[in-house]
C-alpha cells in the first residue's frame, strides 16, 4: 500500500512537473510574442513620426508659397489699380481737350 502511495505520488509530481514545464514554456512564448508586439508598435511609430514631420514640413512649405504668392498678387493688384487711376486722369483730360476744342 505504502508502495503504491509512493508511486501514485512519484505519478503527480511528475505531471505537476510536465504542466509547470508546460506552463513556463507557453509563459516564455508569451513574453517573446508580447516583446516582437511591442517592437513593432514602436517601430510603427516611428514611422508615424517621420510621416507627421514629412507633412507638417510639406504644410508649412506650401503655406509659406501661398503667403508669398498673396503678397505678389496684393502687390500687382495695387500696381494696376494704380494704372487704372493714371489712365483714368489720362482719360479726363482727353475729354476737356476735346471740349475744349
Amino acid at each position: 500500500r505504502e508502495w503504491r502511495l509512493l508511486v501514485t505520488a512519484h505519478c503527480i509530481e511528475q505531471r505537476m512537473g510536465h504542466e509547470r514545464s508546460q506552463m513556463e514554456e507557453e509563459s516564455a512564448m508569451s513574453a517573446q510574442r508580447s516583446a516582437s508586439e511591442l517592437q513593432h508598435l514602436r517601430l510603427r511609430e516611428s514611422q508615424l513620426h517621420c510621416e507627421l514631420e514629412a507633412a507638417q514640413e510639406l504644410r508649412q512649405s506650401e503655406d509659406q508659397k501661398a503667403a508669398e504668392s498673396d503678397h505678389q498678387n496684393a502687390t500687382e493688384l495695387h500696381h494696376l489699380r494704380q494704372r487704372e487711376g493714371q489712365l483714368q486722369r489720362e482719360l479726363e483730360e482727353e475729354q476737356k481737350k476735346r471740349q475744349a476744342e
